[in-house]
């Protein structure tokens, strides 16, 4: 299959904001070769060469065609594969992580815990470990291939609806802490077999002063409306009769408190800030009067770069130092922000 797709051109503010955003794709070469290695391809031919015409290329070529940058992918060949992919990728810093060829609903057994999980609650459940910001972006079975829209709609709210029972069944916290970086988009465009993946380019894309880019030359099976996933977390593709554009509609994640935080668009904002922050060369020297105003400047020079194109505007509240020991300590570092769509302020507090 030749996905190509016709995306909003994106501005060069809009290029520097999102430069650094790292996406991880995982899915089906057309054979075991180099499996779960991560590899950053050149082009779509590199990637042709060593996976063949499979859906790992039809997936990266998505991406491609909405002029992702920085987009990795590996080899799972095996539903294993998935499983064994983790014990490497929590040590990296993916703001994305795509499975394809693998649904929202679909489990294995854990002999560790002996019973059957979701493999999208194994992947929360290991990056929540090291207490990454990876979004992992979960779809479903297509919508061409159901036969009515009560006969999609009914099953892909039931789908939801079994995930969350499992975790009340099992007294499980894991979405209250980490469920803002679950979600879950239900695979509603003609001729795209993978939601997630088209989710991941426009997160990925975006311009933050805006809700999100509108995609052209795309169309939705199937009218979905707000009234018909009331109360769940999955996202959907919309039809603007209109203007001939896609939007997305329900941008929620899986954090069990309805607050400021469930909402994706503005995690994804917290998350960028966070990793927008980078006080990795003050690691190791001695703390004083000097380096704090050293601090202070990095840090008010990197919120200055992001304001009006992250945020709207932002406070630094404290810079300070938290010793542990003699000769050892941390520097906190707390500020607040407004994010666009919001009037509510977000507060960051960050030990470095």
């Amino acid at each position: 299959m030749n996905i190509i797709v016709n995306s909003s051109k994106i501005s060069l503010e809009n290029q520097h904001v999102n430069n650094a955003k790292k996406i991880l794709l995982a899915g089906p070469g057309l054979s075991s070769y180099k499996t779960t290695e991560i590899i950053f391809p050149a082009n779509k031919n590199e990637v042709l060469n060593l996976f063949g015409q499979s859906q790992l290329y039809e997936a990266y070529s998505l991406l491609k065609d909405l002029n992702v940058p920085n987009v990795y992918i590996t080899n799972c060949y095996n539903r294993s594969d998935y499983l064994m992919l983790m014990n490497k990728i929590i040590h990296y810093d993916f703001d994305y992580f795509i499975p394809i060829n693998l649904y929202f609903r679909d489990s294995f057994y854990n002999p560790t815990k002996d019973k059957d999980q979701y493999y999208c609650e194994y992947f929360l459940e290991q990056f929540s470990q090291v207490d990454s910001l990876t979004t992992i972006m979960m779809t479903e079975k297509h919508a061409s291939l159901y036969e009515d829209f009560d006969h999609y709609t009914l099953e892909m709210a039931n789908v939801e609806i079994n995930f969350l029972n499992s975790f009340n069944y099992n007294n499980s916290d894991l979405l209250n802490k980490y469920g803002n970086n679950l979600n879950f988009v239900y695979n509603n465009i003609k001729d795209i077999p993978y939601s997630n993946v088209l989710l991941g380019g426009l997160f990925a894309t975006r311009d933050y002063s805006k809700y999100l880019s509108s995609i052209k030359n795309l169309t939705a099976i199937y009218d979905i409306d707000y009234n018909d996933i009331q109360g769940l977390r999955a996202m959907y593709f919309k039809n603007n009769y209109y203007t001939g554009d896609i939007t997305l509609e329900n941008p929620m994640n899986f954090k069990e408190v309805v607050d400021i935080y469930a909402n994706a668009l503005i995690d994804d904002v917290i998350k960028r800030a966070i990793k927008a922050l980078n006080l990795d060369r003050f690691k190791g020297k001695l703390y004083n009067k000097y380096i704090a105003v050293q601090i202070e400047s990095e840090v008010t020079k990197a919120l200055n770069e992001l304001k009006l194109k992250l945020f709207k505007e932002y406070t630094i509240n404290r810079i300070s130092f938290k010793k542990t020991s003699p000769t050892a300590g941390y520097v906190i570092v707390d500020y607040s922000f407004v994010p666009y769509g919001t009037l509510e302020s977000v507060n960051v507090i960050m030990g470095v």
